[in-house]
């Protein structure tokens, strides 16, 4: 009985450690940001799981370009992001965007797609908190 307990704990808790805890967070905005003193050319921001894609074309030095949306839930899917900086095409694998921990759930999120002045890509959430 005791071999049974102990293999039905086991199996219960790695079945817990698999699943991922993922909290019912919303998007409403992507932004892309040029932090650079190039033009950005041909951005694409794609997911490839649902087939939604977002252009901005082309992005002026220090320029923002900006898709607002709807407020909708943030379902994890990974994203594609393709781009000229220079004379240099770019291109991402698929990845997901985490959200950090310490965000809260009713508050819409901004996804930024920031270059920095290299033309390097980073990607994370800004959230505003409402004034009380």
């Amino acid at each position: 009985m005791k071999k049974f307990l102990l293999l039905g704990s086991a199996l219960l808790l790695t079945a817990c450690a698999s699943t991922e805890y993922q909290p019912a967070y919303m998007i409403d905005e992507i932004q892309v940001i040029n932090n650079s003193r190039e033009m950005i050319q041909q951005v694409t921001v794609s997911v490839p799981s649902t087939g939604a894609t977002f252009g901005c074309g082309n992005i002026a030095p220090f320029g923002i370009c900006s898709n607002r949306m709807d407020k909708r839930r943030y379902e994890y899917n990974p994203i594609k992001i393709d781009w000229v900086f220079g004379n240099t095409a770019g291109q991402t694998e698929e990845f997901v965007i985490d959200v950090p921990a310490y965000f809260a759930t009713g508050v819409p999120l901004r996804a930024m797609l920031a270059f920095s002045p290299e033309g390097v890509l980073s990607a994370y959430f800004e959230q505003e908190m409402p004034i009380r």
